[in-house]
């Protein structure tokens, strides 16, 4: 089935339109090297409290999936007697719960403001994973995933956004 994904972004991918040609920015400054770039950033993010913040939230939401993802294996394994078709199952629920909150996120942004939402979600997200951690049954981790993956991924896209606004149009 995985195969099957591939082929169809391939193919999608394959059949976008582009007139081949590149548009030029106007007064466009030649770009310094890499490392001076990387130390530019990384200077301008530790100058700015808040944007400080928001990359570590960004950092420990992600973390949250990686914990999942990462230690799941043996926990399902040997807790849950769960195999490898049982880790896959619970990855593609994982997915689901991702694209839910993707698809979702919209509609949160409009009820909530993005601080609380961002709270809610992470608040969400830590309880997934404690609930993961502590489930007696199969079921209950396909719901912790399942509740995981739409927490991070609408806490990420509140979260990004602020990254974007905050960072410098260069």
């Amino acid at each position: 089935f995985d195969a099957v994904t591939f082929f169809l972004s391939a193919t999608a991918i394959a059949s976008l339109q582009s007139s081949g040609q590149v548009a030029l920015v106007k007064d466009a400054q030649p770009r310094s090297n890499l490392r001076q770039e990387m130390h530019d950033g990384l200077k301008y993010i530790m100058g700015h409290q808040l944007l400080k913040r928001v990359l570590a939230l960004i950092a420990m939401a992600t973390l949250g999936i990686a914990s999942i993802v990462l230690l799941s294996v043996r926990h399902l394994d040997e807790a849950l007697g769960v195999g490898a078709t049982g880790y896959g199952f619970t990855l593609t629920v994982l997915g689901i719960g991702a694209l839910l909150g993707g698809l979702s996120a919209s509609r949160l942004n409009r009820v909530l403001k993005v601080r609380p939402l961002v709270s809610v979600m992470l608040l969400i997200a830590g309880v997934a994973i404690i609930g993961f951690a502590y489930a007696p049954t199969y079921a209950i981790v396909l719901v912790c995933v399942a509740l995981l993956g739409m927490s991070v991924v609408t806490a990420r896209g509140a979260l990004d956004t602020i990254t974007q606004v905050l960072a410098p149009d260069e």
